[in-house]
């Protein structure tokens, strides 16, 4: 990825990042696919070179949350002023697809924002819980369970939900998460 934004100088000059009309575009693939150090970079230029990282609606804060890319999460979310990741603009869907592709790390780090930043775990958290359930990421339902904010959104009722289609999937790790959990199995 590195290698499609740098661009070669001639002499004793270093190379430097090759912003062009589509430097957006390089930035929400360089999040997507949790190039770091291309993030960085990038983030670092200023003037005619400045990125916008806020361009389709967060795309790249969204797909590296997704994507379970969780350093390029952290230096999106170290923005600050103008540049600050609005982390409420795709409501909760942010926080609900890293849950649904099993991204703990990443989930962790959301559930972790205060004030203003605090990210809406939402009330389709007890639907999303039981899908991961059936979907087998064991860790994670350890995560929602655990932690008092998800877990205020989950009702005993999609609990019990989650178990049986955790059954019907044959997920013994989430089973057990369940059992040991919520003394439900």
């Amino acid at each position: 990825m590195r290698r499609l934004l740098l661009r070669g100088t001639h002499g004793d000059c270093a190379p430097s990042i090759n912003v062009h009309a589509d430097a957006e575009g390089g930035f929400r693939e360089a999040c997507e696919n949790g190039h770091l150090a291309v993030v960085q970079e990038l983030l670092d230029l200023t003037g005619e070179r400045y990125i916008n990282v806020h361009t389709d609606d967060e795309h790249g804060f969204y797909y590296a949350c997704m994507n379970g890319h969780v350093g390029v999460v952290r230096a999106l979310l170290a923005l600050r002023g103008g540049r600050a990741i609005d982390v409420h603009i795709r409501g909760p869907w942010t926080f609900h697809s890293a849950c649904l592709a099993g991204r703990v790390n990443v989930v962790w780090e959301l559930l972790g924002l205060t004030g203003d930043r605090r990210i809406d775990v939402g009330s389709a958290t007890d639907t999303v819980f039981h899908l991961v359930c059936a979907r087998g990421h064991a860790p994670m339902v350890a995560l929602l369970l655990s932690h008092p904010r998800a877990r205020a959104n989950i009702s005993q009722t999609y609990i019990q939900q989650g178990a049986l289609l955790a059954r019907r999937q044959k997920r013994s790790a989430v089973l057990h998460v369940l059992s040991v959990m919520c003394a439900l199995l």
